[in-house]
C-alpha cells in the first residue's frame, strides 16, 4: 500500500513527456490553478502530492518488514525531504526579496560577474 501511494503521488505531481501530470487535470477540473504563473512557475501539485507521500511514510513505518512498505517509505522520505527543502529555499528567497537585501542584490548577474572577476584577480595574485 505504501508503494502504491508513492506511485499515485508521482503520477499526481510529475508530467510525462508532452502530457501534463494527472494532478494538473484534476486541479483544473476543480477550478484550481496547478501552476503559480499560468503554465510555468511553481508547480502546486508537487505540494498537493504530500497527501500521498505522508500516508505512504506512515504505512511504511507501521509495516517495516513488508518489502513494498519499506520501498514506499524510503522513496517517500526522499521526496518529502526534497519538497520541504525546496519550500524552504523559496521561503528564503522571498525573505531576501522582501527584506532590505533584495533578490536582485543576491542574484544580480553583474554581481556574479564582479565575483568571478575578483576571484580571477585573486588567483592571478596567488600564482608565483
Amino acid at each position: 500500500m505504501s508503494l502504491l501511494l508513492f506511485i499515485l503521488g508521482i503520477l499526481f505531481s510529475v508530467s510525462f513527456g508532452k502530457y501534463d501530470a494527472i494532478g494538473d487535470y484534476i486541479l483544473r477540473f476543480m477550478s484550481v490553478k496547478p501552476w503559480s504563473n499560468g503554465n510555468t512557475g511553481l508547480h502546486y501539485t508537487v505540494f498537493y502530492s504530500l497527501a500521498f507521500y505522508i500516508p505512504a511514510l506512515i504505512i511504511g513505518y507501521k509495516f517495516k518488514s513488508d518489502w513494498g512498505a519499506k520501498v514506499g517509505r524510503i522513496l517517500s522520505t526522499i521526496l518529502v525531504v526534497s519538497i520541504l527543502v525546496t519550500l524552504l529555499f523559496f521561503e528564503v528567497i522571498q525573505i531576501f526579496q522582501y527584506s532590505g537585501a533584495g533578490y536582485g542584490t543576491i542574484f544580480n548577474s553583474e554581481h556574479l560577474v564582479d565575483l568571478r572577476y575578483s576571484r580571477r584577480l585573486w588567483e592571478d595574485q596567488r600564482e608565483p
